[in-house]
Order: C-alpha cells, then structure tokens, then sequence
C-alpha cells in the first residue's frame, strides 16, 4: 500500500505510466485509427464552427449540429450527382492536354525540355514513379473500406456533437471518481493532443479553404480549364502537411 500512495503522489512516474498505457492501447486498436482520427476531426471542427456560431447567433447547439450535417449530406449528394462527372471529364482532359503537349513535336527543339526529357530517361525516378503509382493503385483499391470508414466516423461524430453538452457532464464524473487520478492523467493528455494536434487541424483546413477560393478565383479571371478538378486538387493538396500524414 505504501509503494501504490507513493506511485499515486508521484505525478510525474504516474503520467509517464498512464502515457504507456495508452499508446500500448492505441497500437492494440491500431486498425481502427482511421475511424477515431477521422471521428475526432469531425467532431472537432463541427463543435468549434457550433461554438463560433452561438457567439453571434443564440441559437441553441442541437439546430446547429443537425442543419450543419444536413449541410453536409446535401453537399455530398450534389456532388457525387452533378460534379463528379464533370470532375472526371475535367481530370482526363487535363492528363490528355499533358500528353499532347509532351507529344507535340515541336517542342523537340526546345533545349530546356530535350534536357528534362534526357535526365527522367537517364535517372531512376520513372521506377520510383512506377513504384508510387502502384501504391496509388493499392489505395483506390480500399476506397470501398475507405468509404464505409468515413460513414461510420460521420455517424459517431453526429451523435458525440448533438450530445456534446450531456458527454462532458458525463465524462467529468470519472475525473472525481475511485480511480479519477487515471482519468484526470489521461484528461492532461487529451487537453495536450487537442490544444496542438486540433489547432493546428483547424488552421489548415481554413488555409486549404482561403487558399483555394482564392486560387480558383484568379484561375476564373484568367479562363483556365478544368476549374473543379483543379480546385480540388489545390484544397486536397492544401491539407497535406497534416492530413497527408
């Protein structure tokens, strides 16, 4: 008993613990994390966008969650039914406007292009290419697992929103419970992830956001083509540096 009160008025030996346990908890669920950090993302820019709402609007949350997934859902299916196509279309006319322009041969004479031309035959980043267009192969192969995986985490975030307020009286009482040293350890850590990993999440996705309206915008001014299958890649491309991870 004497080891176990010393170990429990040790914070710092106690969190060290409590951070092994859940990263061997996390390596043990490993296969699930899709769904948690995708759930976790959801969740938190939905609850952070209710939060900005209602400092303007009093308008209570549960209207907010339900007309912001709402939203969402009818974006969705206008997309998949009106943009998808010309998303296609649009893809394929620019890897075709690519290859014609590598194929035309009066680009031949240009030194600059002979030049690019010599070091990709010369070097091996056409095998690493080849390597990488494989593993892009691999992962359209699992967009089905992908898929089911973003609708069961667009489920749990929906219902952690909606009952946002009753989840955190509810976890609060384990903070002041038999073992609420654990959960107030496991409490810090959270905080921690959120207050780093969150933030920055939320900053990138109104980066990837500005960035492409603004993007798309000049590329409209100038009459480029293939707006939305540019658009998208800027705001994909745009969200790299964390969910590329």
């Amino acid at each position: 008993m004497e080891f176990w009160s010393h170990f429990i008025h040790n914070v710092r030996l106690r969190r060290a613990s409590v951070l092994v346990l859940i990263v061997l908890g996390l390596f043990l669920i490993s296969s699930m994390m899709s769904t948690i950090l995708l759930t976790f993302i959801f969740t938190f820019l939905v609850t952070r966008l209710v939060r900005i709402i209602r400092k303007w609007v009093p308008i209570p949350a549960v209207i907010i969650v339900i007309a912001v997934y709402v939203l969402v859902i009818l974006g969705i299916y206008f997309a998949v039914s009106l943009y998808l196509p010309q998303l296609i279309k649009q893809t394929i006319s620019t890897f075709e406007s690519v290859y014609r322009f590598y194929q035309n041969p009066s680009h031949d004479s240009n030194q600059l292009l002979t030049w690019v031309t010599s070091y990709f035959q010369n070097s091996d980043i056409l095998k690493q290419l080849k390597g990488g267009f494989s593993v892009v192969l691999k992962y359209i192969t699992n967009i089905g697992n992908m898929g089911i995986t973003f609708f069961l985490s667009f489920i749990l975030s929906f219902f952690f929103t909606i009952e946002d307020r009753q989840m955190r009286v509810f976890s609060k009482r384990f903070l002041t419970s038999t073992f609420g040293w654990f959960f107030q350890d496991v409490y810090f850590f959270a905080k921690k992830f959120v207050n780093s990993f969150g933030v920055v999440l939320e900053a990138q996705f109104l980066i990837a956001i500005v960035n492409t309206v603004i993007t798309v915008t000049f590329m409209a001014i100038l009459k480029m083509p293939q707006l939305i299958s540019l658009g998208l890649m800027i705001f994909l491309l745009s969200l790299v540096p964390v969910a590329g991870v």
